[in-house]
């Protein structure tokens, strides 16, 4: 292959390259971190059920961010129970809008200033159940779910998932205390048949960034273009190399 023609492939597959990195460069950063999640044993309303999970907060920008719950009913299936609701807080009003993009089937998700209660632990600002649904189509001892929202509001770049989970429950509350997250448990074969479970709070840990997909693609295209023409630059040079024979007189 004629040297020249190489090194033109060469620039132009660097200039794709290039755009690729300003565009990587300009790209939405998911900024976050998470918290993980696990069963208050000692202020449970019937000392029956218990969950473990994590908390994922991730800000896109300012006025635009996500948030994954992921949640395990950690009852013994033996025994049965079934995870049915939860409610958590918005962080100094900064959610105007809520979106359940992803959960297990027939769960739903309502936001609200104070809107839900589950006494003894006061009011929520966010749902996510089942509704009046069967307590069976919630997540049984044992299964696991993935909630994913997209949020939409004001102030995220200054939120965290601790932002959250500082955030209390407003009274009324019956003596249980004010909480930021618990969980409801229904249709358990013993005792009272329900429990009210609070969460406690594990070590958060901070998220690199995560550059956009799209972005992530266009740099690989290009690099994997760069390895391409160099592989094809060597292979040139070894057969330019290589003398040509002499025809036999």
């Amino acid at each position: 292959m004629d040297r020249s023609i190489v090194t033109m492939k060469i620039v132009k597959t660097l200039g794709i390259v290039g755009v690729s990195v300003l565009a990587l460069v300009a790209s939405p950063l998911a900024r976050g971190d998470s918290i993980v999640l696990s069963t208050d044993l000692n202020s449970r309303t019937e000392g029956l059920g218990s969950f473990s999970g994590v908390f994922h907060f991730s800000a896109v920008d300012d006025q635009n961010a996500s948030l994954i719950l992921e949640l395990t009913n950690t009852m013994d299936p033996a025994v049965g129970g079934y995870l049915t609701r939860f409610v958590f807080n918005n962080p100094g009003d900064a959610i105007s809008g809520l979106s359940l993009t992803s959960a297990p089937d027939d769960f739903q998700a309502a936001l609200g200033k104070n809107a839900f209660g589950l006494e003894p632990f006061g009011q929520f600002d966010i749902e996510v159940g089942i509704g009046n649904g069967r307590p069976q189509r919630g997540l049984a001892a044992g299964e696991s779910g993935r909630f994913e929202f997209a949020l939409k509001g004001s102030g995220f770049d200054s939120l965290s998932a601790v932002s959250f989970l500082e955030t209390l429950s407003v009274p009324p509350g019956d003596g249980g205390g004010l909480r930021s997250f618990v969980v409801r448990f229904q249709a358990i074969p013993t005792g009272a048949g329900s429990d009210k479970v609070p969460a406690l709070f594990g070590v958060s840990g901070s998220v690199a960034p995560i550059p956009e997909p799209a972005s992530m693609l266009s740099l690989a295209m290009g690099l994997a273009g760069v390895g391409w023409i160099a592989r094809r630059a060597r292979r040139a040079r070894r057969m330019s190399s290589i003398p040509s024979e002499v025809p036999a007189h």
